[in-house]
């Protein structure tokens, strides 16, 4: 339930990936636009001479996260607030929010690592393990759903709240999960049988193939990444909801249908 009292229904949840989808496909060159930088950089961290030559094989893990706190922090603004659509120019932007987000990010990274780690080193990695790695990201991602956009929007950060209205969103989310698990394996699957299928004809399968894996890594997993984005974004506003007047400043978009 909303501030306002709404409810949303069993769908809310997949309706609004559903919506984000759109909403990304409708703005696909800002998008990718966005991210170029972000990927560029990114992949240059991965360069074996360059963590050769600073001797730090473990700098990609450390930076990654800021690199993407760039594009994500960008994409919910971009998604909710209409004067980010209106700025001019690309140049990505570093600053507290950034920082905040990356640093958060990396934390919880870092955390989830380690709590996974020792139950593999308990129980192996055998059904059981993988069953409690689902289950504690699920928990992590539930608990942690509305904490980005927060911080992207300057909103406080309010972890009670937060969970509660999470919480009351549970059924929505697994069956949202589950749907969209089901669409992106169809589409993905369709990709890679078809990539395959060219290659065999081809007499050089091995680089259509790898051309094909990048493909998905770099443009799908974007995408994919920004419809995540788009949708917390839209379930932050509708749900939490902005504490200061932006409604100029924000997308106008229909109101959640009441269901119950």
């Amino acid at each position: 339930m909303s501030e306002d009292g709404r409810m949303f229904g069993q769908n809310y949840v997949f309706g609004t990936i559903f919506r984000a989808s759109g909403f990304v496909l409708r703005n696909i060159g800002p998008c990718l636009l966005r991210a170029l930088p972000v990927i560029i950089l990114a992949a240059v961290l991965y360069l074996p001479q360059l963590q050769e030559a600073l001797s730090i094989t473990f700098l990609p893990e450390l930076l990654e996260p800021f690199a993407y706190a760039v594009f994500a922090v960008a994409w919910h603004r971009y998604t909710i607030l209409s004067s980010e659509r209106q700025r001019n120019g690309l140049i990505p932007r570093f600053g507290l929010r950034e920082l905040k987000f990356g640093f958060l990010s990396l934390v919880i990274t870092l955390a989830l690592l380690a709590i996974t780690e020792g139950f593999s080193l308990i129980l192996g990695e055998g059904p059981t393990f993988i069953f409690i790695t689902v289950l504690i990201y699920f928990i992590a991602g539930i608990g942690l759903m509305f904490v980005f956009p927060a911080i992207a929007f300057d909103q406080p950060v309010d972890m009670v709240q937060f969970i509660q209205e999470a919480l009351k969103l549970l059924g929505s989310l697994i069956v949202a999960i589950f749907l969209a698990s089901v669409v992106v394996a169809i589409l993905v699957g369709s990709f890679i049988f078809a990539a395959s299928s060219v290659a065999e004809t081809t007499e050089n399968p091995e680089w259509v193939l790898l051309s094909a894996f990048f493909f998905i890594e770099a443009l799908f997993g974007t995408l994919a990444l920004a419809v995540t984005i788009s949708t917390v974004s839209y379930m932050f506003k509708d749900v939490i909801g902005m504490k200061e007047d932006k409604s100029s400043d924000l997308e106008g978009t229909a109101r959640a249908k009441i269901s119950r």
